[in-house]
């Protein structure tokens, strides 16, 4: 018989053969009750020790954690390097029961193979749709690190009334062929989505939004967030957040949110965040600050700025700091990644 593997304190097993070495398995002859029978042990498990006389195994096909003892164990190893001349019909019944035994390779398949597609139908039934509305392709800022491209920026189009119409119509679509357990989720994007032109594109959306009894969430610069103030009282119910950025103190955040005018846009947008939030709306505040080698030794300057403001306080309030990723060659020279 061959040992049972040893297993250091993090569950890992010390033999050094390779993962698929380790889990490969093969269809077995086992004899019980005076019988021979071919069986096939699964590949998709994982065991880890987690104390004396006892181990978690891990079964990928059901999602399922066994414990078994040091006993049991040994018998999955000896089945699996085809060491097992025998077997009670008892272990071996629970072996199949737990779906790691078949009666051989394609049997394993066919059942995995349901698993999926049963796991794939349960997803499209239930699973919340997301949608998103890119309001506008232009924008008043031209931040270094954009992920839009300047070209599709440059082209200044926006949703029309049939656009939004369609799509509103596959939201119906799908919502009743869901059993939705959860609602469908709107987020309104850009370019700038609060650029001044758009309120009557942001309005159709809104209702149609609000007349289902859904909610959406707004990415904006913040440099229109004061003048479109009564765009979220009007809308108060059905407007879950409000995304704003501040990329650090106004000296850092003004060389990185740059708008095309070239004028300065910190303190504007701190007055439209304060203007909000002076409604007392039940919307969600979240203050996002994009970091690179740039700005990261600024994060400890920015949480003073937040307490100072009295964000720090505020439930409505929330922080992230999201790492740039760089997706353009061209932004290790801008904003030096």
């Amino acid at each position: 018989m061959r040992p049972t593997p040893e297993v250091d304190e993090e569950g890992r097993s010390a033999d050094s053969s390779p993962p698929h070495e380790q889990g490969r398995s093969a269809t077995l002859l086992v004899r019980y009750n005076g019988r021979i029978a071919a069986m096939y042990l699964t590949t998709r498990t994982r065991a880890f020790r987690v104390g004396p006389e006892k181990h978690l195994v891990c079964n990928a096909i059901t999602g399922s954690i066994v414990v078994v003892s040091d006993a049991g164990l040994r018998l999955l190893e000896e089945l699996r390097h085809g060491e097992l001349d025998s077997c009670d019909s008892e272990s071996l019944q629970r072996l199949k029961e737990e779906k790691l035994l078949f009666a051989s390779q394609e049997e394993e398949e066919t059942y995995f193979l349901g698993v999926c597609r049963r796991a794939w139908q349960d997803f499209r039934r239930h699973a919340p749709r997301s949608y998103t509305f890119i309001v506008n392709t232009h924008c008043n800022f031209d931040c270094p690190y954009c992920f839009e491209q300047e070209a599709f920026r440059a082209r200044a189009s926006s949703l029309s009334h049939e656009q939004i119409e369609a799509a509103f119509r596959i939201v119906d679509r799908h919502a009743a062929k869901q059993a939705q357990v959860q609602a469908p989720t709107f987020e309104i994007f850009g370019g700038e989505p609060l650029l001044p032109g758009s309120r009557p594109i942001l309005d159709e959306i809104m209702e149609r939004i609000s007349v289902r009894g859904y909610k959406a969430s707004l990415q904006t610069n913040g440099y229109f967030l004061s003048d479109n103030v009564d765009f979220f009282v009007r809308h108060r119910d059905h407007v879950a957040l409000v995304q704003v950025t501040l990329d650090g103190p106004r000296n850092v955040h003004d060389r990185r949110r740059v708008p095309r005018s070239g004028q300065p846009t910190f303190d504007k947008i701190v007055s439209g965040i304060e203007a909000l939030a002076r409604e007392d709306l039940p919307i969600h505040m979240s203050i996002r600050m994009n970091v690179d080698r740039d700005n990261v030794d600024f994060l400890e300057e920015m949480a003073e700025i937040y307490a100072r403001q009295g964000w720090s306080a505020d439930s409505r309030f929330s922080f992230t700091a999201a790492p740039v990723d760089n997706r353009s060659a061209s932004l290790k020279d801008t904003v030096g990644l």
